[in-house]
């Protein structure tokens, strides 16, 4: 494909819900033409908050807006039979079909995968669903939260106190993981069509994907039959390690560890002597001598740090190579000189609004296209665009809207 973007040319039709929607977001934001279908009272997703200026609106939703970045957007109803007629020709021009129907459900309108690739032989549909569309679980209920708990991922999130229970990640996060792998699964089937002259079905089970996303966990139990600890702020892992989190003077924690590099430890030393604390770490040996007595110098970097700006700690560790950072919120990366100048936050303006509205860019950066969005649509706001271009005239629309097709 050639244009100002990656995926340019590429037709993808967006039947999703949360679990796919930033799968949508990503291959429109490569250029792709994502069309989202929408029914007429709109997506699901619109009612989700915040909304500007707090008043609640399908067209104020800060979450819609931030998932539907350079989407277009149509209204239809699966229900009708006009509506179907008319899914079934915008699916006959698409490349791909990204959708998160309850598993057999488009099958039995007659509207599913084999329906389409009758007329289509060339479409990829990539499925995202909890389960999969087979197996015991597949027509199980789901949410982000019971597939972070199915998939063990919540297991391993947490605080060294076990009585606590253990936390989830971000809202989302599995979404996220199955969106992720929902591109990937996309890409891969779209090159095999341009190397073998067919399309397939792409069948993405948000649990497989979290499953695949709990890090040392599952390999630690194939391997040794250990669980994994949940820790502060560290890795869960078989043993309990060493605390790396510290609360700096400024009222924000620092993540710190601690060193063998000797020439870090004699730096380490001189913060201490400039801090008052020189006798704190003097009493200190060498590296085999500062780990066996662990607790003790927990200590005096605790000491240490409340002596310290978590940004000084972050900035004078990056000096020595250490990998220590500040503990911050996420706002606090709005105004980073480092997001600023790799132009991360891209503004796009909003009717209604005096100011532009800044979103996170892209999490790729490619050197022939550059990064260009623009906000979400309103709801059928492409109808006129989209129909037009299948030959229906604004009678037409008329028509299939007091039909309730539209």
């Amino acid at each position: 494909m050639s244009g100002e973007r990656p995926l340019d040319g590429l037709r993808v039709l967006e039947l999703a819900d949360e679990q796919a929607e930033w799968a949508g977001k990503l291959l429109a934001d490569m250029g792709a033409d994502v069309i989202k279908v929408e029914s007429p009272g709109g997506a699901t997703t619109r009612r989700i908050g915040p909304f500007v200026g707090d008043v609640p609106d399908p067209e104020r939703s800060l979450n819609f807006w931030h998932y539907n970045t350079s989407k277009r957007s149509v209204t239809l109803d699966l229900a009708t039979r006009q509506g179907r007629a008319l899914w079934l020709e915008l699916a006959a021009r698409a490349d791909v079909v990204l959708e998160t129907a309850v598993p057999g459900a488009l099958d039995a309108l007659g509207i599913g995968y084999e329906a389409l690739a009758l007329t289509n032989p060339g479409l990829v549909m990539t499925s995202v669903t909890p389960w999969g569309p087979d197996g015991p679980y597949a027509g199980f209920v789901s949410g982000d939260l019971i597939q972070m708990a199915m998939s063990g991922i919540i297991n391993s999130c947490g605080y060294d106190e076990h009585d606590i229970p253990p936390v989830r990640p971000g809202a989302n996060h599995s979404h996220h993981i199955a969106s992720h792998h929902a591109v990937i699964g996309t890409l891969i089937a779209l090159y095999a069509r341009d190397a073998l002259g067919k399309g397939q079905r792409v069948d993405i089970a948000v649990h497989d994907c979290a499953s695949v996303c709990v890090e040392f966990a599952a390999t630690h139990w194939f391997y040794t039959q250990r669980f994994v600890e949940r820790q502060t702020g560290r890795h869960a892992y078989p043993q309990i390690t060493a605390r790396s989190s510290f609360l700096a003077r400024d009222g924000h924690y620092a993540s710190m560890s601690q060193t063998r590099d000797e020439r870090v430890w004699r730096e380490i030393v001189r913060w201490a002597h400039e801090a008052g604390l020189g006798e704190l770490f003097d009493q200190f040996g060498d590296a085999t001598d500062r780990f066996a007595r662990g607790s003790e110098v927990l200590g005096a970097y605790e000491a240490l740090v409340a002596e310290m700006d978590s940004e000084e700690i972050w900035h004078r560790g990056q000096e020595l190579g250490m990998t220590w950072a500040a503990v911050r919120q996420p706002e606090d990366w709005l105004d980073d000189p480092h997001a600023i100048a790799r132009g991360f936050f891209h503004p796009i303006e909003h009717e209604g609004l005096a100011e532009p509205v800044y979103y996170p860019g892209p999490p790729y950066a490619f050197t022939a296209h550059p990064g260009r969005l623009t906000r979400a649509p309103h709801l059928g706001e492409h109808n006129a665009e989209v129909y037009g271009a299948l030959g229906y005239s604004a009678a037409d629309l008329t028509a299939f809207r007091e039909a309730g097709a539209i």
